[in-house]
């Protein structure tokens, strides 16, 4: 039997007190916007020389040993030759930049994944290099855009028999992720390098909070020290750099780095006066992203309530943290500049991560932007670009650079769970449980967004059989409180017999809706068979 008629909600009708967490970023006084520094007529360009970066050379110049990294090598950006190899760009930049009497006006040098460096120049100028038989090509600069718990299962990664995690032990142990975005927030428990001490099953009940014995007995268990949950990544050659609201001390062994870019943003573009010029994350997206692909497992806690343990895709991989993305006076969603990124993806390189996580789109279609080519010569040394699809679409052609290219693994969502945590459930009265409740919709009655709120008076089902294991209040069975429970809200005890089976008894007893609260801690997704 499918139900079309009786919306239902699960419920978890508990409220545990939360601790309101303390402001991460220290109080400074407003400022003024720093910005538009380009004098007339000048502006931001990148410009790409013919020589190969350093991921990519192969020794073809006399006296410069290659320092291409070998099949399955990694790139070492303190050996001798990366080191002469770089030095020899840098001054063919300087060279090329005091050619057109620009050479004060360098803001990077990039030397590893793209040869090339960005400047502030005049058209005429922009023209001239351009016409350089070393050039290869110049863009002026750009801005770039960011794009905005239960997915790993969602994924298959946990299933005990094939999932990534049990099956194969992939959870990323080892693995380092430069996440170039807008920052991150140091404080979050996602990022703890340390696991809490192993506490008995016993001191984790509600006795053990409650009773004076439990108190008693579990202190010690309680207090202890949490132990360090990683070990040392000798081959790491990242920085921590402090800056406004953010210490060195904030990096730990889960974020091993952190650095950031700001001098192409600042050259044509207003800071908002409540950024940090560090790599603090005021935006909110480096952190949410952060923790989407390499988050420990935590306790998820929403309006007070405790409703689900989440996880990162690779909970045990590191993360590196590359803030290239700012906001702009009274903006709530970061820009980058094209400059700034790309120093990033090359210090990324350089440091020695993995996999890059790009979250940050174009409006171009094409796949020869500086970022597209310098992911490009990243991939081919080994070093993975996962790139977001964007927020655009369905039509065809929103999927833009450098999701576009195919040397990057694009994500997006072509599906989703459906679970979402709502304060779906207000209850008025009587004033000791008044307030609004976490509750999910059941994935086969009608959508409330469908149907509109439904309003009535709450009553316990009554089946008058406790049965196997179950209770009289599980509507596992006919409801005999069905004269009192026409035109009212059911409230079903979850457990014993499927959703399916509970809600057709409370339809069948005149119930206009059903609430079922839960008994195991944790809302769920209601389908017709669990």
């Amino acid at each position: 039997m499918r139900l079309n008629h009786l919306p239902c909600l699960l419920a978890l009708l508990s409220l545990p007190t939360l601790a309101a967490a303390g402001n991460l970023r220290p109080a400074i006084e407003d400022r003024l916007p720093a910005g538009a520094a380009v004098e007339a007529g000048e502006q931001v360009y990148i410009v790409q020389l013919r020589e190969p970066p350093a991921l990519a050379y192969t020794g073809r110049r006399a006296g410069l040993a290659a320092t291409r990294p070998r099949d399955g090598g990694r790139f070492d950006v303190a050996a001798p030759a990366v080191q002469q190899y770089g030095e020899h760009l840098t001054a063919q930049h300087d060279r090329l930049l005091r050619s057109v009497g620009a050479w004060r006006d360098k803001l990077y040098s990039y030397r590893y994944a793209f040869n090339g460096f960005a400047a502030k120049l005049t058209r005429l100028q922009a023209q001239k290099l351009r016409a350089r038989r070393e050039v290869l090509n110049v863009w002026p600069d750009q801005l770039r855009y960011l794009h905005t718990n239960d997915s790993p299962a969602f994924l298959g990664l946990l299933q005990p028999t094939n999932g990534l995690a049990a099956a194969r032990g992939l959870t990323g142990e080892g693995v380092v992720i430069g996440v170039i975005d807008s920052g991150i927030a140091p404080g979050h428990p996602s990022f703890d390098d340390r696991r809490p001490a192993e506490v008995p099953k016993l001191c984790q009940s509600r006795w053990a909070e409650e009773s004076l014995l439990g108190l008693w007995l579990c202190f010690r268990w309680k207090n202890q020290d949490a132990a360090p949950d990683y070990g040392e990544l000798p081959d790491w050659r990242g920085a921590c750099e402090a800056g406004e609201g953010f210490a060195a001390s904030d990096c730990n062994r889960k974020i091993i780095g952190a650095r950031y870019y700001i001098n192409g943003f600042l050259e044509t573009h207003f800071l908002d006066p409540n950024e940090r010029i560090s790599p603090l994350d005021v935006d909110g997206h480096g952190t949410h992203i952060a923790a989407i692909a390499a988050g420990k497992e935590v306790r998820a806690v929403i309006g007070g309530n405790d409703v689900a343990r989440i996880r990162g895709m690779a909970p045990r991989a590191r993360i590196a943290v590359y803030k290239a993305c700012w906001l702009e006076p009274g903006q709530t969603r970061g820009s980058c500049s094209t400059a700034d990124l790309q120093r990033a993806i090359e210090d990324a390189v350089a440091d020695g991560v993995d996999i890059i996580n790009y979250s940050v789109g174009n409006t171009d279609i094409g796949i020869s932007d500086p970022d597209d080519l310098a992911l490009l010569t990243a991939a081919d040394a080994g070093v993975l670009a996962v790139v977001a699809a964007g927020n655009d679409g369905p039509a065809p052609g929103t999927i833009l650079s450098p999701a576009g290219a195919p040397w990057v693994l694009t994500v997006g969502a072509s599906s989703r769970s459906g679970t979402r945590f709502d304060k779906a459930l207000r209850v008025n009265a009587p004033a000791s449980l008044a307030g609004d409740y976490l509750a999910l919709e059941a994935s086969f009655t009608p959508a409330l967004k469908n149907t509109g709120a439904v309003t009535g008076q709450l009553l316990l089902a009554d089946d008058d059989s406790a049965g196997f294991g179950g209770s009289s209040r599980d509507a596992c069975e006919s409801l005999v409180n069905g004269a009192q429970l026409a035109g009212r809200i059911a409230l079903i005890e979850r457990g014993l017999c499927t959703f399916e089976t509970k809600l057709s008894h409370a339809e069948a007893a005149g119930a206009i809706a059903a609430v079922v609260y839960d008994n195991q801690g944790g809302p769920i997704v209601m389908n017709g068979s669990r």
